[in-house]
């Protein structure tokens, strides 16, 4: 027969299999297989008492032992689960899950002494738990610690290439200077290939004429031509004695 003891017994561990499910610690299936076989053991109880002495000398009621060994067995399989685990997010909601099932089972198992005797499964459950905990933070430190190290690399790998553009320009705007004083320019940079720098649109060629004028100078959409040096914009040209073509130029024809 199924009495107030059972009852209370029945009640707490289907809060602890309820909370264990609200905090992600087994599945909703799990849930709902295990409160099946929980009223199996309650149809069984009722229509034939006699069978609760097949499972224990101490007359512990026939659905609630079935149903424990089932909780063992969702935490076996969830303490399988963790070594699939890769992410460190992963791993971080696993310690979490972990901790809070630890929690759920100590507070409302721990001092019930009668259970505990009754049913050793709840105490390797608890120990599995903590056993799970410490693998998921043992698994969760390791990933932290080579994203950490990843990252730390990453960072100085991006410190040595801004040091070396950093290098790379220098060396780049000396050149420039050098090249600057060796034509007599105030402005401008020399071309690459022919091609002026997007920061220095403005083209000049060398002086073809008897004109006091160092050369002449194109706009970015103007025909191509042989390019000898390349400004920001006009006035730097012009600062540097270069001078418009006396006519309008043909704009450049698509490639």
């Amino acid at each position: 027969m199924i009495t107030i003891k059972v009852i209370r017994d029945i009640l707490k561990i289907c809060l602890v299999i309820f909370l264990l499910w609200a905090c992600g610690y087994i599945t909703l299936k799990q849930l709902l297989l295990f409160y099946f076989i929980l009223m199996i053991g309650i149809i069984l109880s009722a229509v034939a008492p006699a069978i609760s002495s097949i499972y224990s000398v101490r007359s512990e009621w026939v659905g609630l032992k079935p149903a424990m060994i089932l909780f063992k067995n969702f935490t076996d399989e969830n303490i399988d689960t963790i070594n699939c685990l890769e992410e460190e997010n992963e791993l971080e909601k696993a310690v979490q899950r972990y901790s809070e099932a630890a929690e759920i089972i100590s507070k409302h198992l721990s001092n019930s002494s009668d259970l505990l005797s009754k049913y050793p499964e709840i105490s390797e459950v608890f120990k599995e738990v903590n056993i799970g905990l410490i693998e998921a933070k043992s698994r969760h430190n390791v990933k932290r610690q080579q994203r950490e190290e990843r990252e730390e690399e990453e960072r100085q790998q991006r410190l040595r290439n801004e040091e070396q553009k950093r290098r790379e320009e220098q060396a780049y705007w000396q050149s420039v200077k050098e090249e600057r004083s060796k034509r007599g320019f105030s402005y401008g940079v020399p071309p690459i290939d022919n091609r002026c720098p997007v920061q220095f649109p403005i083209r000049a060629t060398a002086n073809i004429d008897e004109s006091s004028a160092r050369g002449i100078y194109y706009y970015e959409d103007e025909r191509a031509v042989e390019v000898c040096w390349c400004f920001a914009n006009p006035e730097e040209a012009k600062a540097d004695n270069f001078r418009r073509p006396k006519k309008k130029p043909p704009k450049r024809q698509p490639r």
